[in-house]
């Protein structure tokens, strides 16, 4: 009986020591992919470089010349505006709510716009 009692102590310690190893190795891996993701990905950007990046992709204003005009013609239907309360109007059926799946489905008056 004094053996087993033994065994089993041996056993509980051998499977904390485990335990241990098992966490430590799990952290080092995490730091060394992190360390690994951090050499791919280079120095992170600094506030300078952000505020340049935003302004360069920032767009031009239209002119009141590029700002296409749609004329209403016959068999458009269009939804009224939304009421005090704030609830949206439900969706038509009409031509404006199916929409084209390619270019050729479209109206030719509609591709002199694009």
């Amino acid at each position: 009986m004094g053996q087993a009692r033994i065994f089993a102590a041996k056993a509980a310690q051998h499977e904390m020591e485990n335990r241990k190893k098992w966490i430590d190795t799990r952290f080092q891996m995490r730091q060394l992919n992190r360390m690994g993701r951090a050499a791919e990905n280079g120095p992170r950007p600094t506030q300078e470089d952000l505020v340049r990046y935003a302004r360069a992709g920032k767009p031009e204003r239209l002119s009141p010349s590029e700002i296409p005009v749609v004329i209403p013609t016959a068999g458009m239907t269009f939804q009224p505006p939304p009421n005090i309360e704030g609830s949206r109007p439900r969706r038509t059926n009409g031509p404006i709510s199916e929409k084209p799946k390619t270019s050729a489905q479209l109206p030719q008056r509609c591709l002199r716009l694009r």
